[in-house]
């Protein structure tokens, strides 16, 4: 499915999964490991239009623990008015309920067990909000456990919305043309063939507020950032790659105290800093970062000083320094 123009900033910066994605879901007819997982989040959507009634937290009415902890007991209700009052009113309370309903759930059995774990599921489908933020928490808590049959429905819940987060950034970044593709790129005077790398380039025209659902994208080991339009907020982004192992920063105007940043990243196997502003400021910044295999600096302006400090307190780390040109 590809997103119309006018779809490109919503879904970002609000809800990275369109309910319409889960319930026409391009995997649901053909994955059977996740058909149980879909028809569970699916059955949870049912809760999603009263919900969406208070999607701002921060206009949550007030409730006591007591009233809440009455709407999750009749959640287990035989009358089907009753669960629906219970869910609507838990929906328009969500920050204030998820704490409770994941203590209750962790006791809870059987159809009373399943009713929470599509409450908890219907919010955490936007992970980017306070409340779903807080319910994604709580399935990956809850899955963790691996004990019992509800960890083993949690485990497969956030794989369900791991993999519709992902195809949803796959989307959004072909439409801001940055196409996950394998190709060549240059690496230290070679040219490998490199497969499904992110390339943010020159022709992206969107800033870091559009990239926030790369973390969802588990198969992405190489990124390489060029041109001047890369900021200290795109590589913030950029870093929260969870598999990132090669790194090249090509023509960017990122500062010492930007490079700071990557002190956040995973293990890299590679930092390649290509053409670049930094200096002997940088040093203090490049030693400390978790960087295990090589370090390459190229046309930058690191001098002789600079460059022997560095060698003299990096460990571990092949570091290869060029005035320039490869």
């Amino acid at each position: 499915m590809y997103l119309k123009s006018n779809e490109l900033h919503h879904p970002l910066r609000s809800h990275c999964v369109p309910t319409n994605r889960l319930w026409a879901s391009r995997r649901s007819g053909y994955f059977p490991f996740y058909q149980f997982a879909y028809a569970f989040v699916l059955v949870a959507f049912a809760s999603l239009p009263a919900m969406a009634q208070t999607d701002n937290d921060d206009n949550e009415p007030k409730a006591t623990k007591q009233e809440l902890y009455a709407w999750i007991k009749d959640l287990d209700s035989q009358d089907y008015s009753i669960r629906q009052l219970a869910t609507l009113n838990l929906g328009k309370r969500k920050t204030a309920a998820i704490p409770l309903v994941l203590d209750e759930v962790g006791v809870a059995t059987g159809e009373k067990a399943e009713r929470l774990l599509q409450f908890i599921s219907a919010i955490a489908v936007d992970p980017y909000s306070e409340s779903g933020k807080l319910a994604f928490d709580a399935l990956n808590e809850l899955a963790l456990s691996r004990t019992t049959s509800k960890s083993l429905r949690a485990e497969k819940i956030l794989q369900v919305i791991g993999a519709e987060q992902r195809d949803l950034a796959v989307d959004l970044l072909r439409a801001y043309r940055i196409p996950l593709r394998d190709r060549e790129l240059q690496v230290m005077s070679s040219s490998p063939y490199i497969l499904q790398p992110l390339v943010i380039d020159r022709q992206f025209s969107g800033n870091a507020a559009d990239l926030v659902c790369l973390k969802w994208l588990t198969n992405v080991q190489f990124a390489r950032l060029e041109g001047p339009r890369i900021n200290r907020d795109i590589l913030q982004q950029v870093i929260r790659l969870p598999h990132l192992k090669k790194l090249q920063l090509v023509e960017t105007e990122l500062t010492a105290e930007d490079l700071a940043v990557l002190r956040d990243a995973p293990d890299l196997d590679l930092l390649e800093i290509v053409y670049s502003p930094i200096g002997d400021d940088a040093v203090d910044t490049l030693i400390n970062l978790p960087v295990w295999g090589n370090l390459y600096l190229f046309g930058t302006q690191l001098t002789q000083s600079g460059l022997q400090s560095l060698k003299s307190q990096i460990d571990g780390v092949d570091l290869f320094v060029s005035r320039g040109g490869f």
